[in-house]
């Protein structure tokens, strides 16, 4: 069972990916920028743990990264970075309650800009200050809907999560 809800969650991994890369990235085009794959990336690094949030967001990164042309193992980085900084702020003390998440998105968010930005001015790229401070204000607020669009789903994974967790350490206590 459970590596069944593995691959369920890396086939979902892909399909966000898909999402992504068709839809979304075309929005870009009026500076509105979704950010799918992070979304779900959070979500399965709370119902699955740390371990898997790295890998999962390793292996989509390279594959988004190898699909758009971009320099080869950024958006890796970047995504395993996410996952293993939602697993700390976790373990910091945040509970799975929908204002924790949303304030998880923004942080992640925000990492993922500064971060993106930083690597590819070492690269020599040219970084607008203008449409970084643009994205700076909006990327978060974007992927704030998205949360709240997919709440529902996230929530009935964290509960069957959470479940599955209890029973497994109930006889133990």
């Amino acid at each position: 069972m459970k590596i069944a809800n593995k691959i369920l969650h890396l086939l979902l991994m892909i399909t966000a990916l898909v999402i992504q890369i068709t839809f979304f990235e075309q929005l870009k085009l009026f500076h509105i920028s979704f950010d799918l794959v992070m979304v779900v990336l959070i979500a399965i690094t709370l119902i699955d743990g740390a371990f898997y949030g790295i890998i999962f967001g390793f292996i989509i990164g390279l594959l988004l990264d190898l699909i758009t042309g971009d320099l080869v193992g950024i958006s890796a980085l970047v995504y395993s970075l996410d996952a293993f900084l939602v697993w700390r702020l976790i373990e910091s003390g945040f509970k799975y309650r929908f204002t924790s998440q949303l304030f998880m998105i923004f942080i992640v968010t925000e990492t993922n800009l500064i971060a993106l930005s930083i690597i590819r001015y070492l690269f020599n790229f040219q970084i607008s200050l203008r449409v970084l401070g643009m994205e700076l204000l909006l990327a978060p607020v974007f992927n704030m809907i998205l949360l709240a669009i997919f709440y529902p789903v996230i929530k009935i994974g964290l509960n069957r999560g959470m479940e599955s967790f209890e029973l497994k350490y109930k006889n133990k206590v």
